[in-house]
């Protein structure tokens, strides 16, 4: 793959001047605090000034009427014989819509996923990764959204972002070449001020940058974060406002089925000691010091802050709810989609429930295909009820579970069915988090299966209307 310095394809947003795409040419708009007061469209040293905002029009409306003219169309037209005879571009949908692949020469932006740049560089089209997964600036880094300044919603936390490999594995070494390279975008809808644009773009943006220019197996996320100790140096120097969660505790929760608990780790970037409480009291320098990984054995609010000499940490929170298949090993029998995979089958155990927002890491998502999980609670227990919760996430595609059926066996092989339920379909958009629960009575058994129907054509009502649904679940509590 060609790998090219950053600048060359980060070109939106990266200062306060706000960008609109459109088909082979870029639409400068410029603007202050209150408006948008001109619209430029402009290539090379040629530029076309439209009217700005009035108190009948804004100017995106002037630009719709501009190019609805002769001379629009006329400019249009020139613009693409002269950038791009055949430019082209695809609504790279994590959906799986039809990909609308042009003619030979045509350059395609993936923007809803990486299906629409895999299946273009297939078709022999160059292609610029720059998924909404990995790649939307304008999302917000924390789950906690408390101290964060406004944005449009979503959650690409740095990690994620330098996590990105935009070459996929499916693709052979001739297909890898039309891969040219990622983009960041940021949209300044919910953004006034450029201190704002930084603090949404840094450190995030020099992630992308080393996905940019280092080949994957170069890549290391420890190494990099503490080169970034160094960046955030000059960030500071520079007077730049950029987010802080690098200096965040990070921990982790690792599952020891065989006892049904789990050890929490903590970290911080530059080792810094750690105070933590299990009782979700805000921890002190009083609190106990973190050395040596902590089991939690039970439903517990964990909460853990950093200190350091000039100033202290966000406190993290965290909170793990136990039930009888809690750390239990789960087998999957369909695949989540790949954007959506959260820690696999291990999600579904990890005591924790996602929030309203479908990505966050917290939720599995499927689409087209049913969950059929598996769960291993490692010796045969009194089993009475299943509880799951179902994200509804229409505008997203997201919809609720078609039904729901609980097996239950002691050897796992043969299973027999405990309970089953039919769930409508939405007739209207909805935003909720659904829960399921199915009782039954009490039987014992080692081996829980849970299927939940994933909804096969999306109703006429919706824009999405014939093709396939998204199914998101989280924990799947067994009682």
């Amino acid at each position: 793959m060609l790998r090219v310095p950053s600048h060359a394809v980060h070109n939106r947003h990266t200062s306060a001047r706000v960008k609109i795409h459109s088909s082979g040419y870029t639409l400068p708009v410029r603007r202050d605090d209150k408006k948008l007061h001109r619209l430029t469209v402009g290539v090379d040293h040629k530029v076309h000034h439209i009217r700005g905002d009035d108190k009948n029009h804004k100017a995106i409306q002037h630009l719709g009427d501009f190019m609805c003219e002769k001379k629009g169309r006329r400019y249009y037209r020139k613009v693409n014989k002269k950038h791009c005879p055949a430019y082209g571009h695809i609504g790279a949908l994590s959906n799986n819509r039809r990909h609308n692949i042009r003619p030979a020469g045509a350059a395609v932006m993936s923007w809803r996923g990486v299906e629409g740049g895999v299946a273009a560089a297939r078709a022999g089209h160059d292609a610029v990764m720059t998924p909404v997964s990995h790649c939307y600036f304008d999302y917000y880094q924390a789950i906690d959204r408390t101290n964060e300044p406004l944005a449009i919603g979503g959650y690409v936390p740095l990690e994620k972002v330098y996590g990105f490999e935009p070459v996929a594995a499916c693709l052979n070494s001739d297909e890898a070449k039309h891969i040219k390279g990622v983009q960041a975008n940021l949209w300044t809808e919910y953004i006034r001020t450029f201190s704002h644009v930084l603090y949404m773009e840094l450190p995030r943006l020099a992630a992308l940058s080393e996905v940019q220019w280092c080949d994957p197996q170069a890549r290391d996320y420890a190494g990099f974060t503490r080169r970034l100790l160094q960046l955030v140096h000059q960030y500071d120097a520079w007077g730049y406002n950029y987010a802080h969660h690098i200096f965040d505790v990070q921990a982790s929760l690792k599952p020891i089925p065989e006892r049904h608990c789990f050890e929490v780790s903590f970290a911080t970037v530059d080792d810094a000691p750690v105070h933590y409480t299990l009782d979700g009291t805000v921890p002190t320098e009083e609190s106990p010091r973190y050395t040596t990984p902590v089991e939690i054995t039970g439903t517990s609010v964990i909460k853990a802050m950093a200190v350091r000499p000039s100033v202290k940490s966000n406190v993290f929170e965290d909170s793990v709810v136990f039930h009888k298949a809690v750390a239990c090993d789960v087998a999957l029998a369909n695949a989540p989609h790949s954007s959506y995979a959260a820690k696999g089958g291990g999600t579904l155990t990890d005591g924790k429930f996602g929030p309203e927002t479908f990505n966050t890491g917290a939720w599995l998502g499927f689409n087209g295909a049913d969950l059929v999980a598996t769960i291993d609670l490692v010796d045969a227990v009194e089993v009475s009820s299943v509880a799951v919760n179902a994200l509804v996430d229409t505008p997203n595609w997201i919809f609720d579970a078609t039904d729901m059926e609980v097996e239950t066996s002691v050897d796992g092989r043969q299973f027999v069915k405990a309970a089953s339920a039919i769930f409508p379909v939405a007739e209207k958009e909805l935003c909720l988090i659904s829960p399921h629960r199915l009782d039954f009575p009490a039987v014992k058994a080692r081996y829980v299966r849970v299927t939940m129907g994933c909804l096969r054509k999306i109703p006429g009502w919706h824009g999405g209307a014939g093709h396939p649904g998204f199914l998101f679940v989280d924990e799947v509590v067994v009682e």
